[in-house]
């Protein structure tokens, strides 16, 4: 019988998390950058969605 066909890449956890963190920076700048646009349609109506 065959055993351990699929086997799992090594995680460096290291090189995963500064990636993590990177990735992470990247969304919040553009969530800063982007979240007056949304405000702006909320409150024109256009979503359904309201800011509490």
């Amino acid at each position: 019988m065959l055993r351990h066909l699929i086997v799992p890449p090594h995680l460096d956890t290291n090189k995963h998390l500064s990636q993590m963190q990177a990735r992470f920076n990247e969304i919040k700048i553009r969530f800063d950058l982007l979240q007056p646009l949304v405000k702006k349609e909320i409150y024109r109506g256009h979503l359904e969605i309201e800011i509490k």
